[in-house]
């Protein structure tokens, strides 16, 4: 059984994403994303992460959204027998035709690698679906995103 639940929040997400999960009878381990370096493949922040946190094929994988995707990353290196996946994607079909379509244009190269205001709004209206009770939210999360990082993870989508 496993000790460890590893919890890897979406880009723009923290630990308070994960506030509200109780008592596990397991060791939480909240991840807080590294600097990227540009030519990192998914699979080299991965394993950045797995060095970082001492991940094991034992611990448990909770991955919200792009978190998600790394969870599974990890769990193919590592043989990770429980991955749980909040609001995320399995594979880019999974992904809404609006995101897709972006993507396959590169749209996301376009992006500065620094905070503006006007892209936080749109970023926030992408991820939210249209939700308008959670932009609020959103646009306070994305004030504390590494711009650099969220680029290169559209970047390691779209690949």
């Amino acid at each position: 059984m496993a000790k460890r639940v590893i919890l890897i929040s979406g880009l723009g997400a923290n630990e308070k994403a994960f506030s509200k999960i109780g008592k596990l009878p397991y060791h939480k381990i909240f991840v807080k994303w590294l600097p990227c370096n540009s030519n990192d493949s998914l699979e080299d922040y991965a394993k950045r992460l797995i060095s970082y946190y001492e991940i094991s094929g034992e611990d448990v994988l909770v991955g919200l959204s792009f978190g998600g995707l790394l969870c599974q990353c990890i769990a193919s290196m590592l043989k990770n027998r429980i991955i749980i996946l909040v609001s995320s994607f399995r594979t880019s079909n999974d992904l809404n035709t609006f995101f897709k379509f972006s993507l396959k244009m590169g749209l996301h190269k376009l992006m500065p690698a620094m905070r503006v205001p006007l892209i936080d709004l749109v970023v926030a209206r992408v991820l939210n679906g249209g939700n308008n009770e959670s932009t609020p939210v959103l646009n306070a999360m994305l004030k504390d995103t590494d711009y650099n990082l969220m680029k290169w993870s559209l970047q390691a989508i779209a690949d």
